[in-house]
Formats: C-alpha cells, sequence, structure tokens
C-alpha cells in the first residue's frame, strides 16, 4: 500500500484502510504528511495573522522568519508522538 492510496482509503473507506495500514506500518509516510499539513498551517497562519501584528507582538528580522516556521514545525511533532502516547494510555 503506497501513500496515495492510504490516504484516499482513510477518507472514504476507513476500517479497511487502517487495518491494511496496522499491518504494514507506514509511519514514515505518515510522519511525511503531518510534517506537509503542518508547514502549510504554519504558512497560512501567518498569512492570516498578518506580518504586521506579528512584528508587534515579537519583533522578529524577516532573515529569521523561516527558523520560526522549522521551529513550529518540530514543536508539532513532538506534540504529536506525546498526544499519541497519551492516546496509547487511554
Amino acid at each position: 500500500m503506497d501513500l496515495t492510496e492510504a490516504l484516499y482509503g482513510v477518507l472514504f473507506s476507513p476500517v479497511k484502510s487502517l487495518k491494511k495500514i496496522s499491518e504494514n506500518k507506514i509511519w514514515l509516510s505518515g510522519i511525511l504528511v503531518f510534517v506537509i499539513v503542518m508547514a502549510f498551517n504554519i504558512i497560512i497562519s501567518q498569512g492570516i495573522a498578518g506580518i504586521d501584528s506579528l512584528d508587534q507582538v515579537m519583533p522578529i528580522p524577516t532573515n529569521l522568519i523561516w527558523l520560526g516556521k522549522i521551529i513550529g514545525i518540530l514543536f508539532s511533532i513532538i506534540f504529536l508522538f506525546i498526544t499519541t502516547g497519551l492516546y496509547t494510555l487511554l
């Protein structure tokens, strides 16, 4: 099962697809999709908030904005693993 089949299956036939995913263990592809979605989310959120309002709250030089995006993605991956561990415990 490749990545596109897994994404399509999770959306339109989740039970069957999640059984196949649990057998194949394609966790690296899942993390890749998560990082892409979080990067897109950070870009859209920054566009909605506007650069001017961000400068008023915390002045960041324009050449270091990419660093904030990378840190945001890293924190989101860490949060993903923490929530996964909590859900496993529950």
